[in-house]
């Protein structure tokens, strides 16, 4: 099944459950990379402090070895340890004392400074045995050796019981020739480590660590209690890494080895605070997620509201219009919502307006076509009902004829033979003749009417040869002249002129019966106008002009409104009645 065979409601309902989907799949992505990006920006911290630690370390390390390496070379120190017990003894410590003091002054992570030789030691954190043992140690050493962390031996309280970095080189004779290049003892410098990282600003949740490869080690920053858990982790640290850190359930480590020495660095980064920080970020991030999707369903209630509500609504609304008459509907469609809705549902009622004039419109159409059929099968029974039965009196016409022309009366015979044409005409053929062959049964009723009245009518005939062969109806000038010869001439003893003429003009058969007989007075043409304008088989027609509407009417039942009769009339002047007709070739005749 397509997405589109959905309706637009179950349409938005996926869209929603998608939405829905796409937030939780936003979010876990957003967690992870957020995890990610903390992940990485703190092991650059990491790795930056630990970077910085070990620079400082290296440079105070540095510092040392410059200074052991212009103590060593003292005349004073030399002096000293070539004749311990002189009597310039004691000049040479004060001023070695001086530059002591010096040093620690300018360095305040040197602890003590110490000199060893056989038969002198001078110090305040070494006592001889404990001084010999580290001497022995380096006895062959030109170089600045470290003996890694060390606590102080002696038990005095003016030291505190701590671990000191203890470096230390052996001192040769180099302005007397009697001990030049003789070790003359050895000099040790102590180190606080606490002080090695002074100029360093930390944050609270780091722990720094300084171990030696003797598995002595010091808490440089943080609490110490804490520093030998950390160690603890670290020397057990089994999980896994991520770009040379180790990662445990509670810290992130770094190491760095400390240049030209036998120390490194652990760096400690809390993962709480890191945890802290990511669910931080990840709930300020999901709820902006949150308040972004709650902004889009917010919209998307309002298409809802504004769109898919109003077009279900009027869906259904459809279906009970298509399921029952407009008619027994009680409510009328009403929508709320967009621009377009309330357009679409203006044009919609608009459309049902249309649709219910059409609708009457069809009706009364139908109606009046149904109607008009009535009426012209009303005309035609009229019509028919109108003449006598046409085969009895055709032979009862000839029979006339026969006993006329038996007793030789031919005027008789002559009448009783147009009459019996008349009748003829009528029974046999087709309902639509060409105009001579109406003419010629409007010949033989004139015929009659000379025979009855004498021949005090005269007749003009104007018919146009291309008017001949156009097809009329029957009997549609019979009724027309008969009108004529009997209001117009019956004053007047049925003496007169008849003109009567036809020619095509306007894509129309016009055919002209004019009389110079008595007319009519302005109201009564008035009348009769009013009337032909108002003609349907029930309207009220004069009898002494029934054979006019009867003839405007069938003319107008078989080809429209606008054909028929049109007559001027004035009084004492005499009538002119046309009659418009549609050109019909023989070819079309319809029978």
């Amino acid at each position: 099944m397509k997405f589109t065979d959905f309706s637009i409601k179950k349409q938005f309902k996926l869209i929603t459950i998608c939405i829905c989907l796409l937030i939780v799949l936003l979010s876990s992505t957003s967690l992870y990379f957020v995890h990610q990006a903390l992940i990485k920006r703190n092991s650059a911290y990491i790795k930056e402090v630990s970077y910085n630690s070990q620079l400082e370390i290296s440079h105070n390390f540095r510092q040392i070895s410059s200074i052991t390496n212009a103590i060593i070379i003292d005349p004073d120190l030399e002096d000293l340890l070539r004749s311990p017990y002189s009597s310039d003894t004691i000049k040479y410590l004060n001023n070695l004392n001086r530059k002591f003091e010096f040093f620690s002054a300018t360095l305040p992570e040197v602890a003590d400074i110490s000199v060893c030789s056989d038969e002198i030691t001078w110090s305040n954190f070494f006592d001889k045995k404990t001084a010999m043992e580290l001497r022995n140690k380096i006895s062959h050493s030109t170089a600045l050796q470290s003996f890694g962390l060390m606590r102080n031996p002696l038990t005095i309280h003016s030291v505190p019981d701590d671990y000191f970095i203890v470096f230390a080189q052996n001192i040769y004779g180099i302005s007397d020739p009697n001990t030049y290049g003789k070790n003359l003892g050895t000099l040790f410098i102590c180190l606080r480590p606490d002080s090695l990282l002074p100029s360093i600003a930390y944050e609270n949740n780091n722990y720094i660590l300084l171990a030696d490869d003797s598995g002595h080690y010091c808490t440089l920053h943080g609490d110490d209690n804490e520093g030998d858990d950390i160690y603890k982790l670290y020397a057990n640290q089994k999980n896994s890494s991520y770009k040379d850190l180790l990662i445990s359930d509670k810290y992130i480590f770094d190491t760095k080895m400390i240049t030209d020495s036998n120390f490194k660095l652990i760096i400690a980064f809390e993962r709480t605070d890191l945890e802290k920080t990511i669910v931080k970020t990840f709930l300020l991030l999901f709820l902006i997620i949150l308040l972004s999707c709650g902004v889009i369903l917010l919209l998307l209630y309002l298409i809802v509201n504004n769109m898919i509500f109003p077009l279900e609504k009027m869906a259904s609304y459809m279906d009970v219009l298509s399921s029952s008459a407009e008619s027994t509907i009680e409510n009328t469609l009403h929508l709320e919502g967009c621009a377009e809705i309330r357009t679409l549902n203006e044009a919609f009622l608009n459309m049902l307006s249309e649709r219910k004039k059409l609708t009457q419109q069809l009706y009364q159409t139908t109606v009046s076509l149904y109607e008009t059929r009535l009426q012209k099968k009303e005309a035609e029974l009229k019509f028919l009902r109108s003449q006598v039965n046409p085969h009895f009196l055709y032979n009862t016409l000839e029979s006339i004829k026969n006993l006329a022309l038996e007793h030789n009366v031919p005027v008789i015979a002559d009448m009783t033979e147009a009459l019996s044409q008349l009748f003829r005409y009528n029974v046999k053929g087709k309902q639509m003749v060409p105009l001579e062959q109406e003419l010629s049964i409007v010949s033989a009723y004139l015929n009659i009417q000379n025979i009855r009245f004498g021949k005090s009518l005269q007749i003009i005939y104007s018919i146009l040869d291309d008017t001949k062969k156009l097809m009329v109806m029957k009997f549609l000038l019979q009724p027309i002249i008969e009108n004529s010869i009997i209001h117009g001439f019956s004053n007047r003893g049925n003496s007169g002129i008849l003109f009567i003429a036809s020619h095509c003009s306007d894509n129309k058969l016009q055919i002209i019966i004019q009389d110079d007989g008595q007319g009519m007075s302005s109201a009564q043409l008035d009348r009769i106008h009013s009337l032909l304008q108002n003609n349907t088989p029930d309207a009220p027609a004069p009898e002494n002009h029934l054979g006019i509407f009867n003839v405007h009417h069938r003319i107008q039942l078989a080809y429209g409104p606008e054909y028929g009769l049109s007559i001027e009339s004035e009084e004492n002047e005499g009538t002119r009645i046309t009659l418009s007709l549609p050109i019909i070739e023989s070819k079309k005749e319809d029978s």
